[in-house]
């Protein structure tokens, strides 16, 4: 389906309807309220046109396909199903990502979840890392401040002692070691935000 490139205040495509409602019925429904599930949605998913048209459609398409509500029922069941159509998104995406972990090598796997944690015991990085292990790492360091970047590319691609980052930054080890434990904090949460809304 095509991208609303008005972003939120776009019109959904209405969905063809194939069973129940009468048609009229339904198409006065969907003009009342798509607009409003379209931003409902898109602000729920990471502000993705894309996703969020398609998520629209498949709402509209699963009222469409049950009997219509009692009087002043619609709208909390239309929500509803909104609701569970974000939440497969979301289960769907983290299942990719989980399935693109698992896919790589057992000693970047070990290294990545290293970057991860707060251990000292930190995994060495592999040699030379695959081109998805690149991808996945760059996608996700791309969501930190730069400053995160650097220092968690100069820890753990360049293997960079805090000593060193912190001769290089002219700040104290102390000070360093705060500003890589946020990193790793940050880098989480960006890994999590991922597995919800997808790389």
């Amino acid at each position: 389906m095509a991208s609303m490139a008005s972003g939120a205040n776009a019109q959904p495509a209405r969905p063809a309807p194939s069973i129940p409602w009468a048609m009229l019925a339904f198409d006065e429904f969907y003009r009342a309220h798509a607009s409003a599930v379209y931003r409902y949605i898109y602000f729920r998913t990471g502000m993705d046109d894309v996703i969020s048209s398609e998520l629209v459609a498949d709402v509209f398409l699963a009222m469409w396909a049950q009997p219509r509500p009692h009087d002043g029922e619609e709208v909390p069941l239309l929500y509803g199903v909104a609701r569970r159509k974000i939440a497969d998104h979301y289960r769907s995406r983290k299942r990719q990502l989980e399935m693109r972990f698992s896919e790589l090598d057992k000693r970047e796997r070990e290294w990545i979840a290293g970057m991860l944690s707060d251990r000292e015991d930190q995994a060495e990085r592999p040699g030379a890392l695959s081109p998805e292990a690149r991808r996945l790492i760059g996608e996700v360091l791309s969501a930190l401040e730069a400053s995160a970047q650097e220092l968690l590319i100069g820890k753990y691609i360049h293997g960079y002692s805090v000593r060193d980052l912190a001769e290089k930054a002219g700040k104290s080890e102390t000070a360093v070691n705060s500003a890589l434990a946020r990193a790793r904090q940050a880098l989480r949460q960006a890994l999590e935000a991922r597995m919800i809304h997808g790389i």
